[in-house]
């Protein structure tokens, strides 16, 4: 099972990214909620908890975006 979730984890971590890269203007929000449908489209989780699990553990990682934005406006 550990290995499972290293892999759905992974996996979720690479779309976070492809996201990112696609839509560099998406807030956080917005890209956690198709990384999310994705993760339990294709990582065949059979809850949302779960597959919320794993998306928490990517999005912890990535930094606030609000601190960015304020600094641009100066």
């Amino acid at each position: 099972m550990a290995t499972d979730k290293e892999l759905i984890k992974e996996a979720g971590q690479e779309l976070w990214n492809t996201v990112k890269k696609l839509r560099p203007g998406l807030p956080k929000e917005a890209r956690s909620q198709l990384v999310l449908k994705a993760l339990l489209t294709i990582g065949d989780l059979p809850d949302q908890l779960q597959a919320s699990m794993v998306l928490g553990q990517i999005a912890d990682q990535e930094p606030d975006e609000a601190p960015e934005k304020e600094g641009a406006k100066s």
